[in-house]
C-alpha cells in the first residue's frame, strides 16, 4: 500500500503547475487513455489491467512448495498471453515484476546454482518474448527495460544506516531512515 500510495505518486511526475503537496498520480495513471498493464507486480495503482487479481498460485508455488522460480513462469506467461492477443488489446505500458531472482539471492545467497540456472531461464524468457514483438511486428516501436533492485550482490547481512551514521557523528533526525 506504502508503494502504492508514494513511490509512483508524488513528486516523480510533478506538474510544475501544481504544488507539491497535491497527489500527482502515477505512470499508469498518465498513461491510462493508451492502456497499461502491471503484471505480478506491487505497483498497480491505476493500471488499466492488474493481473492477477489474487495471485494464489503465486503464493502457493512460493510460499508452500517453495517453488520461486514457478513465480516468474506465471508472470511471463501472463504477459506473453497479453502480448499474443489483439494488438488493439496491447497495452502501450507493461510492467512485468520477475520477482525469483531476488527470492533465490536472499535465501539461497548470490552464487547459490539454483539461482544461477534461473538466470538462463529468464534469458530465454526476455528471447521468447522477443521474439514475439517481432513476429507481431511490435519490436521496433518497443522499448524492453531491464531493472534490477541491488544487482545480485551478496547481502545476507543487513547495514543500519541512520546507526553508521550516528556512529560516525552524523546528526540524524529521521527515526525511520534504514
Amino acid at each position: 500500500k506504502i508503494m502504492n500510495a508514494d513511490l509512483l505518486n508524488r513528486y516523480q511526475l510533478n506538474d510544475p503547475k501544481t504544488p507539491y503537496t497535491t497527489t500527482q498520480g502515477s505512470l499508469f495513471d498518465h498513461l491510462s487513455d493508451l492502456g497499461t498493464a502491471s503484471i505480478y507486480a506491487t505497483f498497480n495503482r491505476d493500471a488499466t489491467l492488474q493481473t492477477p487479481k489474487l495471485p494464489l498460485r503465486a503464493a502457493w508455488n512460493t510460499f508452500v512448495l517453495h517453488n520461486h522460480e514457478m513465480l516468474d513462469t506465471l508472470a511471463y506467461n501472463a504477459l506473453k498471453r497479453i502480448y499474443e492477443g489483439p494488438i488493439n488489446k496491447i497495452p502501450h505500458l507493461s510492467f512485468i515484476a520477475l520477482l525469483s531472482i531476488d527470492i533465490l539471492a536472499h535465501q539461497e545467497g548470490a552464487h547459490a546454482p539454483r539461482l544461477l540456472n534461473h538466470f538462463t531461464t529468464i534469458d530465454r524468457m526476455i528471447g521468447d518474448f522477443w521474439a514475439l514483438l517481432e513476429k507481431r511486428g511490435l519490436a521496433n516501436n518497443t522499448y524492453l527495460v531491464i531493472v534490477g533492485d541491488h544487482g545480485n550482490h551478496d547481502i545476507s547481512e543487513r547495514s543500519y544506516l541512520r546507526e553508521r551514521l550516528i556512529k560516525e557523528g552524523v546528526a540524524i533526525r529521521s527515526r525511520h531512515m534504514r
